[in-house]
């Protein structure tokens, strides 16, 4: 596994992709397994439902921390 510590920027704009990309999930062959959309392929690069989840709950407790 190659995991890593997000930076509070990362973590900023992780909540903004899904908050702009929600959108996506009403388009042809989202959530297809077999014949994905790029939008669904997106969505999972940058964590899935899961990741959304968890930028949101994660983003409240860092605030305006800068990058360290």
């Amino acid at each position: 596994k190659n995991r890593r510590k997000l930076s509070p920027s990362t973590i900023r704009r992780m909540v903004s992709y899904f908050a702009r990309h929600e959108v996506d999930k009403k388009g042809k062959n989202y959530g297809n397994e077999q014949n994905p959309s790029a939008g669904y392929i997106a969505w999972l690069l940058w964590g899935g439902d899961e990741g959304r989840a968890w930028a949101l709950e994660i983003k409240p407790r860092i605030g305006n921390a800068p990058d360290i």
